[in-house]
């Protein structure tokens, strides 16, 4: 809902291409900004702004000192369908409206109630500390994003709750389909600067803030307006 109402608030005179990844920006000067595309084509604009996340390309080329640091935990994701809760064969056999919270030492994990195409589902947000065994590269920001993982890591999963969580909760969470599934190394980030010349950085690509803060989407429409109202007041690129 909140990407449609975006979307339709694009006016028809802007190109909105989806599934066109960009592989690497090149500023060159008075010629403005090169866009090399995953296909192998360059196309030039005069200003480019990277909204374009925490493994941002342009903040590559804009600062390729700035990278994100490995916090020290990860964070698992998934959801199931609600209905699914009332085979556990538990007094406590629903959600609350208001989502519960599971402590335990090195961690915590938020489940709560979202809508879904079907009915109700769970989702639920685990922070915990990170298998040893290798299976995830912690020097270099990377997911497994849904259908992405391993077996290992399902293992891995499977046994933190099997030995942190109430048992009730421990049988709910894992009436999640590996398909549903995903799990994400936790990182930092600030910027050395966000912007020079025909770049300017939004969003995570300028920093990171961790994500159980909730406040990464906020962070980024703030940006998106300081942009627009900067864009308004200026005369010309160099002084926006």
């Amino acid at each position: 809902l909140l990407w449609q109402g975006l979307r339709e608030s694009v006016p028809d005179s802007v190109v909105y291409r989806q599934g066109e990844a960009v592989t690497e920006v090149e500023e060159t000067g008075a010629a403005g900004v090169g866009v090399r595309l995953a296909g192998g084509s360059v196309e030039r604009y005069d200003l480019v702004v990277g909204a374009d996340g925490y493994r941002s390309v342009v903040r590559t080329a804009l600062c390729p000192e700035s990278r994100p640091q490995y916090a020290g935990y990860v964070c698992w994701r998934g959801n199931f369908d609600a209905a699914l809760l009332a085979g556990l064969g538990s007094v406590a056999d629903s959600v609350p409206e208001a989502g519960t919270t599971v402590c335990f030492p090195g961690g915590s994990c938020v489940i709560y109630r979202i809508p879904g195409p079907d009915g109700p589902r769970v989702n639920w947000v685990l922070y915990g500390s990170p298998p040893r065994d290798g299976q995830l590269r912690l020097d270099d920001p990377t997911s497994f994003p849904p259908g992405g993982l391993t077996p290992a890591l399902a293992g891995h999963l499977a046994a933190l709750l099997d030995r942190e969580f109430p048992p009730y909760w421990a049988r709910a969470l894992a009436l999640t389909a590996p398909a549903d599934t995903f799990v994400q190394p936790i990182y930092d980030m600030e910027t050395t600067r966000t912007a020079a010349g025909r770049l300017l950085l939004a969003g995570d690509a300028a920093s990171v803030v961790r994500p159980h803060n909730t406040s990464g989407a906020a962070k980024a429409l703030q940006d998106a307006t300081a942009l627009a109202d900067g864009w308004r007041r200026c005369g010309s690129f160099e002084e926006l």
